[in-house]
């Protein structure tokens, strides 16, 4: 992780650079509440399909178990 840019819609947004291709993206860090993860899955799939140059272009999305105090630690920074 390079830093991080600011808050979005429901989490923190950082800059980051790959380490296996080496380009460097923004990452949309939420958490997944079960009341909201439908909302979620529905925007990942609409942003997969948009394709304006206008509008940030999205790769992929993908979740991972955490540690609920490392989280916490993090966002303090």
């Amino acid at each position: 992780m390079i830093g991080k840019l600011g808050e979005g819609g429901g989490g923190g947004v950082y800059l980051a650079k790959n380490k296996i291709d080496e380009n460097v993206y923004a990452i949309k860090k939420v958490k997944l509440d079960p009341l909201i993860s439908k909302k979620l899955m529905k925007e990942v799939k609409f942003l997969s399909k948009l394709d304006h140059k206008h509008i940030v272009r999205y790769y992929q999305a993908w979740t991972e178990n955490t540690n609920p105090i490392e989280d916490s630690e993090e966002e303090e920074e």
